[in-house]
């Protein structure tokens, strides 16, 4: 019942597939500053840091405090954001991946 690796590829070399990528798909890649891009429980600990307040994995209630007392001034924020999303390499599995003629690619 289920659909053969090679019908599959088949499909999306028609340039007609679109592929959703979650938050997983940039494990392997490697940011701007050398490391993996963090995962939502190691971002907010960064947050918390920079931000000088309690340590805290809940990256809804990380973001939020840093915004609200910090409002005048997010650059560090954005910086923070800018070296871990900022991807430099990607592993064989993502160019691969990449590789195939999508006709759109969306990410969470």
């Amino acid at each position: 019942m289920g659909i053969h690796i090679k019908e599959l590829r088949d499909k999306i070399l028609t340039g007609k597939a679109i592929l959703f990528c979650g938050a997983g798909f940039s494990n392997g890649a490697k940011n701007i500053i050398g490391e993996f891009p963090p995962f939502s429980k190691d971002l907010s600990k960064k947050i918390s840091k920079l931000g000088h307040f309690k340590e805290s994995e809940n990256l809804r209630y990380t973001s939020d405090k840093y915004i609200s007392t910090n409002k005048n001034d997010l650059s560090k924020l954005i910086d923070l954001l800018a070296d871990n999303f900022s991807i430099k390499e990607t592993s064989l599995a993502q160019n691969n991946i990449i590789s195939y003629p999508w006709r759109r690619i969306y990410t969470t």
